[in-house]
């Protein structure tokens, strides 16, 4: 668990199933797939905030399904949006293309290097490549600029329990 500051304790199964290599996706209530997210587009929120904090939630809970929901939804109100990207990153991670979620990562660490959240999921990425160094300087580096914040309470809980040397990394 991660502590969300005042709001009590966030569950990330999500980053640890991720690190773990046993995410999965929650089966659609239709016949269809594509109907389930049909029936749930009519209910999604329509502004872009909204929808990346739903996608990054869903995430974090292990819902990949409604993260997947979310994230389309908002990649068709603006594809080129730095927070939309990282929450394709963290999906690319959650199912296992790491290498795809690190260049992802990269391009927004470009874009603006001041991400907070993509530099946390990048210290994730490299601990799932097993640079567990590199990890740490990314989380170290997150926690510092974000004192308060709920990125930098992540940060530090990952700094705080390191995985036993040739296991997943899990929070």
């Amino acid at each position: 668990v991660w502590a969300a500051g005042a709001l009590g304790v966030l569950v990330l199964t999500a980053a640890a199933a991720s690190l773990s290599g046993s995410a999965t996706v929650a089966p659609a209530t239709a016949r269809n797939p594509h109907e389930a997210a049909s029936a749930a587009a009519s209910d999604l929120p329509s502004d872009l905030p909204t929808l990346n904090e739903h996608a990054y939630r869903a995430i974090l809970e292990g819902d990949l399904t409604a993260a997947m929901t979310f994230v389309e939804r908002a990649r068709q109100l603006d594809p080129d949006d730095l927070d939309v990207q990282v929450n394709v990153c963290a999906l690319r991670l959650a199912v296992g293309m790491a290498d795809r979620a690190e260049a992802g990562l990269d391009a927004v660490l470009a874009a603006r290097p001041d991400h907070l959240r993509a530099r946390l999921w990048k210290g994730l990425v490299r601990a799932r490549l097993g640079d567990r160094e590199a990890a740490e300087r990314a989380w170290r580096e997150v926690a510092e600029r974000d004192p308060e914040g709920m990125e930098g309470a992540h940060a530090r809980t990952l700094l705080a329990h390191p995985a036993p040397a040739g296991e997943p990394l899990a929070p």
